[in-house]
């Protein structure tokens, strides 16, 4: 039976879901629905209003680490042109930051280990009520002590899935390593992954810009790697195939297209496939948004699905040490000179402390832009995710039109409308989703409300 209920997480996590034992009043089935249903909306408005948080929170951050970089980097006083070491430092400060973040707030760990407990008591109760209907065989009398022995004896009837309650509080206070301890061969199969996905990602953007102009990077990015996000989407489950969404891609991509590539005059060939000399170039761009896709997706996968990465900061938790280990190998196998950094006149002229600081910062800005992604991708589907990036692309170009005075040709206007309407299509197919979703829980908490009230009555 509990298997034909369709409970999908869409816009609701484990906290908005009730658990049938604990509602006496089974009968009132308008009044149920109705409640339902404001809960519902309530708690998509809520969503909503989470989701534009973090959309602006990562809008602002990812300018103002951009800007810093810029100044890093091509500061010729600094000399600091070794961007695989730095990025490993970078990923080594997101490890400290999430550590003494999960040291010292006993809040965020309440959080991570209640998730923990809410997924076995969900699992292990779920798999009590597919044996229900056998306990009917005793008399009525008999029934009721029957289900109760037979439910998960860790099951509390008292249990409310929102955690209000301070039982045990002081468990939830002492921070345990071996209570985020992941086994070997979860962390081999689930974080590696994503940490090689990340290395391969970053190395592949690099190179590519010794083939590729910027701008010609940015379009084929951009619009594969939407392309790469649905396909890894449909694999795992994560997005339902639907011919709506493909086509929204499609025009998405055309749109982008349009957009950054300006006038055809201007940049006859770095847009072209048909150039010998750039077909590297293209190779490893999409191997960076092919990479880049699956690691997204993996997150996605993590974030949701396991029982230690629930938390956006115990994400980065388990994922910075792995990638910042890959980075470090890959900078010693590829900046050759990294002699030269350590040798760099910077650190007598600025002094270590000045210099550790310069760095750290990017690390601690991305920090915060992670926290903003993997919450958005906790609570948003993966092509919702990509559709924000592109509108960051999309208000970063205009700023720098407005600002810089860049050209704006008849064809990035073409593009820019054709890229709005999409996105319009999307969040209109998005909301029309929502609804339904809405009803399709409604119409299960009416079957499971229903097949408790018969199994009492009976």
């Amino acid at each position: 039976m509990a298997s034909s209920l369709n409970y999908d997480r869409g816009l609701y996590d484990v906290d908005h879901l009730k658990n049938p034992f604990l509602d006496a009043n089974l009968l009132d089935d308008n009044s149920s629905n109705r409640n339902l249903i404001i809960k519902s909306w309530s708690s998509y408005n809520k969503s909503s209003r989470d989701i534009l948080f973090y959309v602006f929170g990562w809008y602002f951050l990812a300018l103002t680490i951009s800007l810093y970089k810029k100044w890093l980097f091509s500061n010729p006083s600094l000399n600091l042109s070794y961007p695989f070491i730095i990025a490993s430092f970078n990923y080594f400060i997101l490890f400290i930051i999430s550590l003494l973040v999960l040291l010292f707030s006993s809040s965020l760990r309440s959080s991570i280990r209640k998730n923990i407990n809410q997924i076995q008591l969900i699992n292990n109760d779920f798999d009590v009520i597919d044996n229900i209907p056998n306990l009917n065989s005793n008399s009525n009398s008999n029934s009721n002590s029957n289900l109760n022995s037979n439910l998960n004896p860790n099951f509390n009837p008292n249990f409310d899935f929102n955690l209000n309650s301070n039982n045990n509080n002081n468990n939830y206070l002492q921070f345990k390593f071996k209570d985020y301890f992941m086994e070997p061969k979860l962390y081999l199969l689930t974080i590696l992954p994503c940490a090689i996905a990340a290395g391969i990602d970053m190395t592949s953007a690099n190179y590519s810009l010794k083939f590729l102009p910027l701008n010609s990077i940015t379009v084929i990015n951009l619009s594969s790697f939407t392309i790469f996000l649905l396909f890894f989407g449909i694999l795992f489950h994560l997005e339902i195939f639907s011919f709506t969404i493909i086509n929204i891609v499609i025009i998405i991509t055309i749109g982008l297209i349009f957009l950054l590539t300006g006038n055809h005059s201007n940049i006859p060939s770095s847009i072209s496939i048909f150039s010998s000399h750039k077909q590297i170039g293209y190779v490893l761009i999409l191997t960076s948004s092919f990479f880049s896709a699956f690691k997204y997706s993996l997150i996605h996968l993590l974030l949701t699905r396991n029982k230690f990465t629930f938390n956006p900061v115990a994400m980065i938790f388990y994922l910075s040490p792995a990638v910042s280990t890959i980075l470090f190998f890959l900078s010693i196998l590829i900046e050759s000179n990294i002699n030269d950094f350590i040798n760099n006149d910077i650190w007598t002229q600025r002094g270590k402390f000045t210099v550790f600081f310069l760095l750290s910062i990017p690390g601690i800005l991305s920090f915060f832009i992670l926290v903003c992604q993997f919450n958005l991708l906790k609570k948003t589907h993966l092509i919702t995710f990509s559709v924000f990036g592109i509108i960051r692309i999309i208000l970063k170009y205009l700023a720098s039109v407005i600002i810089f005075e860049d050209s704006f040709s008849l064809n990035n206007f073409f593009g820019l409308i054709v890229l709005i309407c999409s996105i319009i299509w999307f969040n209109h197919f998005r909301y029309i989703q929502s609804f339904q979703n809405i009803e399709n829980f409604r119409q299960s908490d009416i079957e499971f409300q229903n097949y408790f009230h018969n199994l009492r009555v009976n």
